[in-house]
């Protein structure tokens, strides 16, 4: 059996359908609903209908509707209208999306992101401070902004939530929580703001 493989140098498209793997180094627009094996892309990818693959793997900027996917490793930008649907789920920038509903999420802050809700059973969020300043001019920290974070295990750094619910949570630096519910035990990083505390 043929492979049905796509590679975009440069600029392409992909049309609605089914493939093995995709590969695009350059940019290249998606159209339709788009399922495939793997999905990596080196550059600039923009869809407009929902995306399944096994593995995406993004270096750059993705944005779309929908993904659904078992691993999804962004080192850049995504921003989805939609929801990401994933078995682990591994950020290293900037998301903007509506919910993401994974068993382990592992976001690396570098920017503002804006998030509903955060649904899994492990939930990371931390923020890389930066190494070096610039003229002394002081950058705007990154910060993810959410409606709802809910998992067994929680972990926080520099996120503004109104809702935080869990098993194990650690609200860390730079956190301002509006109430947190939690079952098991609860620790909170001194210069942390949390309005409300509810032991389930």
């Amino acid at each position: 059996m043929r492979d049905n493989n796509v590679l975009i140098l440069g600029a392409g498209f992909v049309c609605e359908g089914k493939y093995d793997k995709i590969a695009i180094n350059g940019t290249a627009s998606m159209t339709g609903s788009i399922e495939s094996e793997s999905l990596q892309i080196n550059g600039v990818g923009k869809a407009n209908g929902i995306l399944t693959t096994d593995k995406a793997e993004i270096n750059g900027t993705l944005s779309g509707t929908d993904i659904k996917a078992r691993k999804i490793v962004i080192r850049g930008i995504a921003d989805f209208s939609g929801n990401i649907e994933a078995e682990n789920f591994d950020l290293n920038g900037n998301i903007k999306c509506s919910t993401i509903n994974a068993e382990e999420i592992d976001i690396k802050l570098k920017g503002h992101a804006n998030v509903n809700e955060l649904v899994g059973s492990h939930i990371t969020v931390k923020v890389k401070e930066p190494s070096f300043t610039f003229f002394n001019v002081q950058v705007k920290p990154s910060v993810l902004v959410v409606k709802l974070i809910e998992a067994d295990e929680i972990y926080l750094e520099h996120t503004e939530a109104d809702v935080v619910s869990g098993s194990r949570v650690q609200i860390g630096k730079g956190c301002r929580i509006g109430r947190v519910e939690y079952r098991e035990n609860l620790k909170i990083a001194n210069d942390a703001i949390v309005n409300q505390i509810v032991k389930e």
